[in-house]
C-alpha cells in the first residue's frame, strides 16, 4: 500500500498537472520529468511478461535517486490504479490532448471546410500499418 505521503504527493502532482502549473519534459525514453529546486520526479510505463507496470522516481538535489514507486497491474492493481493516474495525467498534459481535442471540435462546429491539402514536412504523423498511398 502507498505511504500516506507518496499519496498526496501524487495528489498534488496531478492537481498542479491538470491546473496547467507543472512543466514536464519528455526524456528521451518513455518517461516524463519534472524538476523542483528540491529534485526531480519522474514517471514511465513499460510492459514486462504481459502485464504493464507504473513507475514513479524521486531524485534529490544531486541527482541521487531516493525513492521509488513500481507497481504491477496484475499484482498490484490498487496501487497501481493511484499511479497510473498520475502517469496518464501527465502524458495528457504533455501530449496536449484536450487542446487539440477541443480545437478540432472548434473546427468542426464552423462553417468553414476542414482539412488540409498542404501537407506540412514538419508534423510527424505516422501512417497507420498496412497503409499504401497507391490506390491498387
Amino acid at each position: 500500500m502507498i505511504d500516506i505521503r507518496y499519496s498526496k504527493l501524487i495528489d498534488k502532482l496531478i492537481e498542479k498537472t491538470n491546473n496547467k502549473q507543472a512543466i514536464w519534459k519528455k526524456t528521451p525514453s518513455s518517461e516524463f520529468r519534472l524538476d523542483f529546486k528540491s529534485g526531480v520526479i519522474t514517471t514511465d510505463i513499460w510492459t514486462e511478461e504481459y502485464s504493464d507496470v507504473v513507475n514513479m522516481t524521486i531524485y534529490n538535489d544531486d541527482g541521487e535517486k531516493i525513492d521509488q514507486l513500481t507497481f504491477c497491474d496484475a499484482r498490484d492493481r490498487n496501487d497501481y490504479d493511484i499511479l497510473i493516474r498520475l502517469y496518464q495525467t501527465v502524458k495528457r498534459n504533455y501530449l496536449k490532448v484536450d487542446e487539440t481535442i477541443g480545437g478540432m471540435l472548434r473546427e468542426l462546429s464552423s462553417e468553414e471546410p476542414i482539412g488540409n491539402n498542404d501537407i506540412k514536412e514538419n508534423k510527424n504523423v505516422s501512417e497507420p500499418d498496412g497503409f499504401d498511398d497507391i490506390p491498387f
